[in-house]
């Protein structure tokens, strides 16, 4: 799956903006603050429903009251509008045919790079787990669908902890016992999506980092948590910490407290790696998510990098480049020169 072209009309800093593609790799180079990761955003929406940012209405262009993006794939044209005024506010139409509803079989395979995915392992537990939500809503058909599922039910039993002292123990109780079936039911999904995604992870993580690191290592992911992944298991966690949950106001066990650890060559990399080792973990992790997605999807996925390459030293540009080598990418960056030469060559579009 390749893209052709894109024309763009009051989305972010665009007015009416029309752009080409290359097959193989396209450079957008600009200034900080011109609007290249405006580009990738609106290539990004076109292609699987939503923004990596922010909600749909944010992105339309102040002063206007729509947004329109149409583009030319190599297969289909497709087109998607937005305007808050009419239901639904957003369309998506697919050579011709329009659909009030972007359906999870509508989104074409992109993966995305950018600068704070290459912090994912020295950030917040909250950083490691976004990531596993992306693979899990990328690789599998109702993936998204159960997450956003339990961040509802997580918010209502959350909800009723906080209103605990104005309820009486029989209502408390049979309210929360509601929720706590559906959130045991979403956790334990979760829990067993997760522990599948670290799987295929670790099938490869020591394969992928040698390659970038180019010396041996032996890398093994640590999927961290308490939970288990059956829904009576999780039903009877949830009772025994009833108590410290009313205390707290919040649901104290589940997947958004999980976390995972990674090991070079045995070592806990949170403690002991260095930057660029970090950096090299969260390029293997990414190429693993390309390689999947292409074999799930049976197409090969877009690559959109958001200035990616200026927080790479070049041993570590020229890695990547060859990782991603046979891939049609959008690459954007401030200078031509954090271009690795291994992926030169392409298509330039200046801002």
């Amino acid at each position: 799956m390749a893209i052709v072209s894109l024309r763009v009309q009051n989305f972010r800093s665009y007015s009416d903006s029309f752009f080409e593609f290359s097959e193989g790799v396209n450079v957008i180079v600009g200034l900080n603050g011109i609007g290249k990761t405006n580009l990738l955003e609106a290539v990004h929406m076109l292609s699987t429903g939503t923004s990596f940012r922010v909600a749909d209405k944010d992105v339309v262009q102040t002063d206007a009251k729509w947004f329109r993006l149409d583009g030319v794939y190599d297969d289909q044209e497709r087109t998607m509008r937005y305007e808050s005024s009419i239901r639904p506010p957003k369309t998506l139409s697919i050579n011709g045919g329009a659909k009030k509803r972007f359906k999870r079989e509508d989104a074409l395979p992109v993966v995305l790079f950018e600068p704070d995915m290459l912090r994912v392992l020295s950030g917040s537990p909250a950083r490691r787990r976004l990531f596993l939500n992306t693979l899990i809503g990328q690789w599998f058909f109702d993936g998204g669908a159960l997450l956003r599922r339990y961040d509802r039910v997580l918010l209502q039993r959350n909800n009723l902890l906080k209103q605990a002292y104005d309820l009486s123990q029989a209502q408390l109780d049979d309210q929360l016992f509601v929720w706590d079936v559906s959130l045991a039911e979403a956790a334990a999904h979760i829990e067993r999506y997760r522990h599948q995604v670290v799987a295929i992870l670790n099938q490869s993580m020591s394969e992928e980092y040698s390659r970038i690191a180019r010396a041996p290592h032996d890398i093994r992911v640590d999927y961290e948590t308490s939970q288990q992944t059956e829904k009576s298991d999780f039903i009877a966690a949830l009772r025994s910490l009833r108590g410290l949950d009313i205390r707290r106001g919040y649901t104290t066990i589940g997947p958004h407290r999980s976390d995972f650890n990674i090991k070079i060559n045995n070592q806990p990399a949170l403690s002991t790696a260095s930057r660029g080792e970090q950096r090299s973990l969260m390029l293997a992790m990414k190429h693993i998510e390309v390689t999947q997605l292409a074999e799930l999807s049976g197409r090969s996925p877009l690559l959109l990098l958001d200035d990616v390459m200026s927080e790479l030293d070049s041993t570590r540009q020229e890695a990547l480049a060859s990782l991603l080598r046979g891939y049609q990418m959008i690459l954007t960056t401030t200078e031509a020169t954090y271009v690795p030469s291994g992926i030169s060559g392409g298509a330039i579009i200046a801002l």
